[in-house]
């Protein structure tokens, strides 16, 4: 029994289509992959230490725009190298972690920041690793 030309070329088609997927996805998770990296070197090279809070937060940034995360490290550069500048980089990464899943005005994000602040580092892992599977009102009714 052979194919018939029109079932052979959508067989074609289908597998093409599945191969730049694959190389799309590929593509995406390597950058993610990249971001990553680059922000676990970044972070202790300019405070010294890479804190848990920090970490918690390292992949959901990895995964903003290249637009975004370049922002971020703009922001984060700025910050002075003491105990203080610290505290402000952590603030600022729960802040674009919370600003790429909630779409708030800047007063309920900076109440929502310093609620998700106040978790201890195992619950604010949890939540973190929760946060693509909560629509925005859970994330809110949660902080």
């Amino acid at each position: 029994m052979t194919i018939t030309p029109l079932f052979q070329q959508q067989i074609q088609a289908a597998e093409q289509q599945a191969r730049e997927q694959g190389l799309e996805e590929g593509l995406e998770r390597g950058r993610q992959e990249q971001q990553r990296l680059i922000l676990s070197d970044f972070l202790p090279g300019k405070f010294g230490e890479l804190s848990p809070k920090m970490s918690v937060f390292l992949t959901p940034l990895s995964k903003l725009s290249a637009t975004e995360f370049t922002r971020m490290l703009l922001g984060i550069s700025m910050l002075t190298v003491d105990e203080s500048g610290q505290q402000q980089a952590v603030k600022l990464l729960a802040e674009y972690v919370l600003r790429s899943y909630l779409n708030e005005s800047a007063d309920i994000l900076a109440t929502a920041v310093s609620n998700l602040l106040e978790l201890s580092v195992a619950e604010l892992t949890v939540l973190v690793e929760e946060l693509p599977q909560l629509s925005a009102d859970e994330l809110r009714a949660r902080l």
